[in-house]
């Protein structure tokens, strides 16, 4: 039988992007409470699992420190051309209160996910808050601020898995 991860807190819900932007957080809440609903997280096989944030030396694998420092200023309302040259300001990308503990929530999640498997504990593992692959190493694009996809894979190329 196949063993997966639903990987979700409640602590996420609590950051959302601008009301006018088209980007929606609250989505994962919403799929948790679907499937819960549904009684598809309490089956055999399955489970939920707690996120927990990525630690800043786990992002600089793929980010850059400069980019990080801006992202987190921006956060707190310091906000210049360097930091809109970095993607941070734009319509996709707008700076919002918490973006930061978001984005590495998320990103925690990911990673979560990534560790289970390579533990063997479970043979897929689902991050509804995941999945920000536009971001690059020193700019933010697509709704997207950190890159778990690029720090997923690292984390799994590091154990010696390929990755496709």
């Amino acid at each position: 039988m196949q063993r997966s991860a639903f990987i979700h807190s409640q602590e996420i819900e609590k950051y959302s992007y601008p009301e006018d932007s088209p980007f929606k957080t609250e989505r994962a809440g919403r799929t948790r409470h679907v499937l819960h609903t549904m009684g598809l997280l309490s089956g055999e096989g399955i489970r939920e699992v707690p996120r927990k944030p990525a630690d800043r030396r786990t992002l600089k694998k793929f980010h850059t420190a400069r980019y990080l420092h801006a992202l987190k200023k921006a956060e707190g309302g310091q906000w210049d051309l360097d930091a809109l040259h970095m993607g941070l300001g734009t319509t996709d990308c707008p700076i919002f209160r918490g973006m930061y503990d978001y984005a590495v929530l998320a990103t925690g999640a990911t990673l979560v996910g990534a560790e289970l498997i390579l533990s063997g504990e479970v043979d897929v593992a689902f991050n509804p808050s995941g999945g920000y692959h536009h971001a690059f190493p020193e700019k933010a694009a697509g709704f997207c601020y950190i890159n778990d996809n690029a720090l997923a894979c690292t984390a799994l190329a590091e154990a010696g898995k390929r990755v496709l």
